[in-house]
């Protein structure tokens, strides 16, 4: 397990993981096979760079999933770029 899974990050309630691809055609495949797999996905045209964003919303955070989204993406032609994360409040802190 990672430090970070047993840290602030295991109170996560939405994870949001990028994947960038140069087509339209690589990244519906991507999320087709993502949504399959159960993913909640989302993707369009990337706003800030000429390649296609798809966006994979998951509640928690682990190794697992990186490794997963990366092989996926990088089998299309792409690239997995992070993700982002909200935290839930937890008992100790201040409202």
């Amino acid at each position: 397990m990672a430090d970070w899974e047993s840290s602030e990050l295991a109170r996560t309630i939405c994870v949001r993981h990028f994947l960038y691809f140069a087509t339209e055609a690589a990244a519906k495949t991507a999320a087709d096979k993502l949504e399959d797999e159960g993913c909640v996905v989302e993707w369009a045209h990337s706003a800030a760079e000429e390649s296609w964003l798809v966006v994979v919303i998951d509640p928690i955070l682990t190794d697992d999933a990186i490794t997963e989204l990366t092989a996926v993406a990088t089998a299309l032609g792409g690239r997995y770029d992070g993700w982002e994360t909200e935290l839930e409040p937890g008992p100790d802190d201040d409202d």
